[in-house]
């Protein structure tokens, strides 16, 4: 069947209604999260419960659990810094005010004890989380770092313990 004229006009425009109408839905919605998130921000400040922004630095060689890590601890209030790399990593760290560290053990190249003992030489205050998937890690490195955490666990343990380093 085909359509002529005033008929194809009408459908073509109630194609691109349909099609715009869903895009135009999904950018409100993202500007009012973001309007309702800045507001929640302000009245937190006025009335005095305005708590400073923490920063952390992940240092990952997978980029999924990299990604998934930064969107938890984004929802949960942290500034999120990550870096691919144990080299990238110590850039990172020894550029930006950072007050804690969530660091994979198994990295190619610098593995995360050595990057954690280089972390500790330059500024011994901040503190340290090794995520690793091994359940032995050396002597030497666990009194490297502040906090060890399982890769397998839940994420809720890596909050409490980022919780109870960072926050402190």
């Amino acid at each position: 069947m085909r359509f002529h004229g005033r008929q194809k006009r009408e459908r073509w425009r109630e194609g691109n209604r349909r099609k715009n109408s869903t895009k135009g839905d999904n950018r409100a919605n993202r500007r009012w999260l973001y309007c309702n998130q800045i507001s929640n921000q302000v009245l937190n400040f006025l009335r005095g419960d305005f708590v400073p922004q923490k920063t952390l630095l992940c240092v990952d060689d997978e980029a999924v659990g990299l990604k998934v890590r930064k969107i938890i601890l984004e929802r949960e209030g942290y500034r999120v810094l990550t870096a691919s790399a144990g080299v990238d990593g110590l850039t990172v760290f020894s550029e930006q005010e950072v007050d804690g560290v969530v660091l994979d053990y198994a990295m190619p190249g610098m593995n995360g004890g050595s990057v954690a003992s280089a972390m500790k030489r330059t500024k011994p205050q901040v503190p340290i989380i090794l995520l690793s998937a091994y359940l032995a890690l050396p002597d030497s490195v666990m009194d490297t770092v502040d906090a060890f955490v399982v890769k397998g666990d839940a994420p809720e343990v890596l909050l409490s313990k980022i919780a109870e380093l960072v926050r402190a």
